[in-house]
């Protein structure tokens, strides 16, 4: 049985093994968000989506553009940019509506 360091890393895990898992995840992690308005935790599951997809912050960094540092501020809910955002959305493949 595989030792896990934190449960952070048993749920990257999961969704990097299990396709249908990550796009249920994300699907319903977008909807968790649109009933509840919880940014700080829609954030936590795109940082888990994001490592699941990419791999490591470190990837994300290099693929998107944005500084590392950048990134874990996206992800603590801390002074980001919406393009930021956007940047890092469009580097993981996942999109999200707006409706007015």
């Amino acid at each position: 049985m595989k030792k896990y360091n934190n449960f952070e890393d048993l749920v990257i895990t999961d969704l990097k093994s299990n396709k249908k898992y990550l796009d249920f995840f994300i699907k319903q992690s977008i909807e968790d968000f649109q009933k509840t308005q919880d940014l700080p935790s829609f954030l936590k599951d795109l940082k888990y989506i994001a490592e699941a997809k990419k791999g490591s912050i470190t990837n994300i960094s290099r693929e998107s553009g944005i500084t590392r540092q950048t990134l874990y501020n996206i992800f603590n809910n801390k002074n980001f940019t919406f393009q930021n955002f956007q940047k890092l959305l469009n580097t993981i493949n996942v999109h999200i509506n707006f409706h007015s």
